[in-house]
């Protein structure tokens, strides 16, 4: 299965919420996709995005650590959390620009 098929499979507009971590985590799930999978496509959907600049260069930096911090054997769930958490403040970074 085609890592993509997940991400459209989300439709816009996926808000950051308190179900973010939820909803990601069941698809996840029901896919079969591991979240280094999600981060590698997420880095490559996020070039194709027209975000000011602050905010791509923070979100490719922190999927970058994350991704670092999984291939460390850090918990999954964990990473899964910090990821919605990484969004949410590159929404905030974009509100204020």
């Amino acid at each position: 299965m085609s890592i993509r098929v997940f991400f459209v499979d989300v439709r816009p507009p996926l808000f950051i919420t308190q179900d973010a971590y939820q909803t990601i985590s069941e698809m996840q799930s029901s896919k079969g996709l591991a979240l280094a999978d999600l981060l590698g496509e997420l880095a490559l959907l996020l070039g194709g995005l027209q975000l000011p600049k602050n905010a791509r260069i923070y979100l490719l930096s922190e999927l970058a650590d994350l991704e670092h911090r999984l291939s460390q054997v850090m918990d999954d769930r964990l990473q899964l959390g910090a990821l919605v958490g990484v969004f949410a403040i590159a929404r905030d970074m974009m509100k204020d620009t």
